[in-house]
């Protein structure tokens, strides 16, 4: 679905699209555990840059339907393939950014469009 449309369509559309990403082994967002391991999967519903003290930083939000996770690339300004609408799995310790939960630095998977 292009960005435009997603940005257009109801809520509900895109929780039930943002669910149909099967045999990833991910875990739902909204039950994610902080200081733990986890491997994620949904849809970039936003990317924004945001600076970290000195350093730059890129912020992916994800949304899989059951919430929503940043993917902070620390360091970068730009991360080839991460825009919104694109489908991902990602992996790394989940942390917390303003009562927020976030991700520093995954491992991640951009899948096929």
């Amino acid at each position: 679905m292009s960005w435009w449309r997603r940005l257009l369509a109801p809520r509900g559309d895109l929780e039930a699209q943002d669910r149909g990403i099967p045999g990833v082994g991910a875990e739902p967002i909204g039950g994610l555990a902080r200081r733990a391991h986890a491997r994620i999967a949904g849809h970039i519903v936003s990317v924004t840059h945001q600076p970290k003290g000195a350093t730059p930083a890129l912020v992916a939000r994800i949304s899989d339907g059951s919430g929503t996770i940043g993917l902070v690339f620390l360091g970068r300004s730009d991360v080839p393939g991460i825009e919104p609408g694109r489908r991902i799995v990602a992996s790394g310790t989940v942390g917390e950014d303003s009562g927020l939960p976030i991700i520093l630095n995954p491992t991640y998977e951009l899948l096929p469009r």
